[in-house]
């Protein structure tokens, strides 16, 4: 076979996947659009009152590579809501096409933030917060969900994708193999919403200042407390430790570390206290 023959036939296999790639990042996005009611379930035979947690394989570092997942599971683990924890296929995505989801009773709940919404009404959990203390707790959660989790994702997929990927694959026994292509699907789906935030668009060093920015008002605003808004915990704090956690504790080098290291140390005894506290029976090997 003569080199010309090689490199239409690798254009050729690359076009294909492409367009493979491109049909099932289309999938996840039409499922956006599915009723929570008509979605099949994980787990039909389901028991009553107990929450099927559906998220992505769990890895040695930072627990799980999807934030939103760790944040929803320290949701459940501090409330000891009764639940089960569901490593699915990786296309097994909500009617949003994301993970994580739950199944309760039956019923397919997408979104961590209308999760935790829908179970504090269902177990009607409450939180001693004064209304100063609640508006801190939201925009604390807002700040991590919305900005420090896509300027992780910026250094991640620019920087890491490779090892990036293996973090998502965590311990699935899914085949190695299948990174080859499954991280230009992770890629083309995640950096589209890396581009569509704007951030995409910026310089590296504008990225880290502005993330330096969030963590340092994050730092302030934590002080000396227990957590966020005093000494007990609020929905703030899960959104807070997951988006921690997930940057900070990885087997490569993104910003975060750095920034929590140097300028952040309340920060980082805040993370390593509520993993040991929270998530004892992960013990997660040392980040690079």
């Amino acid at each position: 076979m003569d080199t010309l023959t090689i490199v239409l036939l690798a254009s050729l296999i690359t076009l294909i996947v492409l367009l493979i790639l491109r049909f099932l990042h289309d999938y996840c996005g039409k499922s956006a659009h599915r009723d929570d009611l008509s979605m099949k379930l994980v787990v039909p035979n389901f028991e009553k009152n107990t929450v099927y947690l559906i998220k992505f394989a769990d890895n040695d570092y930072c627990i799980n590579a999807s934030p939103f997942c760790v944040k929803l599971e320290y949701f459940l683990r501090y409330h000891q809501i009764n639940y089960v924890p569901i490593e699915a296929k990786f296309l097994a995505l909500s009617s949003e096409g994301k993970k994580p989801f739950i199944e309760y009773n039956g019923v397919h709940y997408p979104d961590s933030d209308v999760i935790i919404n829908f179970l504090i009404k269902e177990h009607n959990l409450k939180y001693n917060l004064t209304a100063d203390q609640k508006a801190i707790s939201h925009l604390v959660q807002r700040t991590c969900d919305k900005s420090i989790y896509i300027l992780n994702l910026y250094s991640k997929l620019e920087e890491n994708m490779p090892l990036f990927a293996r973090t998502i694959k965590g311990n699935a026994k899914t085949p190695s193999w299948h990174l080859v292509y499954m991280q230009r699907l992770i890629y083309y789906s995640l950096w589209t919403r890396v581009k569509s935030d704007g951030t995409g668009y910026h310089k590296k060093e504008e990225v880290v200042e502005l993330l330096q920015q969030d963590l340092e008002a994050l730092e302030r605003i934590l002080g000396g407390s227990t957590y966020i808004t005093g000494d007990t915990v609020s929905p703030g704090d899960f959104s807070l430790f997951a988006h921690l956690i997930c940057g900070y504790h990885l087997p490569y080098e993104i910003p975060i570390k750095e920034i929590v290291d140097l300028k952040c140390p309340k920060l980082q005894s805040y993370m390593l206290r509520i993993h040991f506290r929270y998530f004892g029976d992960y013990p997660l090997k040392e980040p690079v």
